[in-house]
């Protein structure tokens, strides 16, 4: 990541500065969400419109208060830019560190704990023109959120994000670079979670036959511990 794109995202927005002071939640999103039409929505739902035409959605998180309960009507990814972050999902603390990355699927509620001054974290929403969806990840398993840490991801996956990350931020960016940036991104993600759910699925055989050895050694054998599986 350009220093100088670092340097640019310390420093304060005016919501951070009130944040700062108060330690309170200030909310940044007006006419942005459906509870402000009075649905009666329990918890800020993004309206489509936040994307402007584009096929992602960048923002940085504003640290120093808690975020409260929301949630989205797309598919968003939050990038550990620097520093350390929590995350509450389900009632569960998610630590998140410098170069990871968590993606969670449409509708899952979190919750973020306040951000320190050294913690960076960007915000990435897909909109539905982004060809990008949860079920392509996980194909037949339901899970609200994947996360891809940077020690144990590709790690083309962090140079891709700070690479996006970095055009959106620059003087001029580049539509058509974001566009590629947005669509490696998409690839190295899907390539990733294939990856990790095939090793977790051949982990799992060999638990099991680990487990029909030790509880059957005196009878089991190779052919029979196949036929099984």
């Amino acid at each position: 990541m350009k220093a100088e794109i670092l340097k640019e995202l310390q420093q304060l927005t005016p919501v951070e500065a009130e944040q700062k002071t108060t330690k309170h939640f200030v909310a940044d999103f007006a006419g942005r969400t459906f509870k402000e039409n009075d649905l009666n929505l329990a918890m800020p739902v993004f309206r489509p419109t936040l994307f402007n035409n584009q096929k992602i959605f960048v923002s940085k998180h504003a640290r120093f208060a808690d975020c409260p309960e929301h949630t989205h009507l797309f598919l968003e990814a939050n990038y550990l830019l620097s520093g350390q972050a929590t995350e509450i999902i389900a009632g569960k603390d998610l630590a998140l560190k410098a170069g990871d990355l968590l993606l969670l699927d449409v509708g899952t509620p979190h919750t973020i704990q306040a951000l320190g001054k050294d913690d960076l974290l960007i915000n990435l929403i897909f909109s539905e023109t982004a060809d990008f969806s949860f079920a392509q990840l996980i194909p037949g398993r339901k899970a609200e959120y994947l996360v891809f840490h940077h020690d144990q991801a590709e790690a083309e996956i962090q140079t891709v994000a700070d690479l996006l990350i970095a055009e959106f931020w620059s003087k001029n960016p580049s539509k058509n670079l974001l566009h590629h940036y947005l669509g490696a991104l998409k690839v190295l993600l899907l390539r990733d979670a294939a990856a990790s759910a095939k090793a977790s699925q051949q982990s799992t055989i060999v638990s099991q036959m680990l487990k029909e050895i030790s509880e059957n050694f005196k009878t089991t054998s190779l052919k029979k511990i196949c036929r099984r599986k």
